[in-house]
């Protein structure tokens, strides 16, 4: 099951393009999206995504991947209640029967150290902002992004079955005015990734 955490943060990006289709006719009801920055730290990302995954709390494990730009936009056409319900629906239903399935019930996941943090390059921080505008080219919203990294990091995996330690690496990407953000790609699968984007955008 190896890279099991990036391919769920995978399934949940190319899943979420099918969901802004449409307008609706008047904007949700919901409360206006929290954004909480605990500190400066982009592994926090990654922490509050698998806290709230595992807590089925929708709106944060959104949080964690997409821009408040976009998703204030969002909810200003009807479209951000849909997208958390199909997140609790789909997403989070699916990864934790997997997980479940894998490792149990009770699972948690105990982030261990960071191994390694490497800047993104100015290219690899166009190729993540590429990622955002191909998923959400249909918004008006812009975003700039300032600052990212590539980090390796361990964590521990365990539920009442079994348990295990893995290693992965990930880019974190911080917007303007925003929190970090968990991209489930490499920096050097940023461009593929960023095609792959447009490539879906287009269907």
């Amino acid at each position: 099951m190896k890279k099991t955490i990036l391919k769920f943060m995978a399934v949940a990006a190319v899943f979420s393009m099918g969901l802004y289709s449409c307008d609706s006719n008047k904007a949700d009801k919901s409360s206006d999206i929290s954004m909480t920055i605990s500190s400066d730290d982009p592994m926090n990302a990654y922490l509050d995504y698998f806290d709230a995954l595992l807590s089925n709390d929708a709106e944060t494990v959104i949080l964690m991947t997409t821009p408040v730009a976009y998703l204030e936009e969002m909810k200003l056409r009807g479209m951000y209640d849909t997208l958390v319900t199909q997140t609790e629906d789909i997403v989070i239903k699916y990864a934790l029967l997997a997980f479940n399935e894998q490792y149990g019930e009770d699972i948690y996941i105990d982030f261990k150290e960071e191994l390694k943090k490497t800047p993104l390059s100015e290219e690899q921080l166009g190729y993540a902002l590429q990622c955002y505008k191909a998923s959400y080219g249909h918004l008006s919203a812009e975003i700039n992004i300032i600052e990212g990294y590539e980090i390796t990091y361990t964590y521990e995996i365990a539920g009442s079955k079994t348990s295990e330690e893995k290693s992965e690496t990930a880019c974190f990407v911080r917007v303007e005015n925003d929190c970090w953000k968990m991209l489930p790609v490499t920096a050097d699968t940023l461009k593929e990734y960023k095609e792959m984007q447009n490539v879906l955008s287009q269907q």
